[in-house]
């Protein structure tokens, strides 16, 4: 015997008493297909359209090749925009112009030069660099900036949008390891 009910939602269900001749009654509730929308042919060419103009020329480090990467790099220096870090199970962040920052990134600028040279300017003091692309397909560069005791710095999974570029930096110094997202804007 099929009897009408409603669940929670106040939405038609069936269910089906299966009684069986037992005192209890068991009910198998099945529900009612929902009506089906209609796709239209605007609803998927606007899909697509957002699909392709979401995708469009932002990441570098897959299928590129590092002339791409290296052209862009070394046209522009690039000033600090944006940083979220972790050191020592603590987290920071400096957005540029923000109040609430808690370190300064103001000076802090790179420049990436085309015979693998460049300098990194920090605390307003310069530091002259040496890098060089790394991985399989040339998608990450291994920079070393010649403090008193040079830093080794691997950058990675480059993105490039609206003239800012972004990618995960991470080092080890004196036993402290850092994970970064950087942002930086072409001066």
């Amino acid at each position: 015997m099929s009897v009408a009910c409603e669940d929670n939602r106040g939405m038609s269900v069936g269910c089906e008493d299966t009684n069986h001749g037992s005192d209890k009654i068991f009910l198998y509730v099945y529900a009612v297909k929902p009506p089906q929308m209609k796709i239209t042919v605007l609803s998927v060419l606007c899909l697509l359209f957002v699909s392709f103009i979401s995708c469009k020329n932002n990441n570098l480090s897959t299928g590129e090749h590092a002339t791409n990467l290296e052209k862009l790099i070394i046209s522009h220096a690039w000033k600090m925009e944006k940083i979220s870090f972790l050191q020592k199970n603590r987290f920071y962040k400096y957005t540029r112009g923000a109040k609430d920052n808690e370190l300064n990134f103001d000076s802090d600028v790179v420049t990436f030069n085309g015979d693998g040279t460049g300098v990194y300017v920090g605390d307003d003091i310069r530091y002259t660099l040496t890098w060089k692309f790394t991985g399989p397909k040339h998608e990450a560069i291994e920079a070393v900036i010649n403090y008193a005791t040079p830093l080794k710095v691997l950058l990675e999974d480059f993105t490039f949008k609206n003239n800012r570029i972004h990618y995960i930096e991470t080092y080890s110094r004196e036993g402290t390891k850092s994970l970064s997202s950087v942002y930086r804007t072409a001066l």
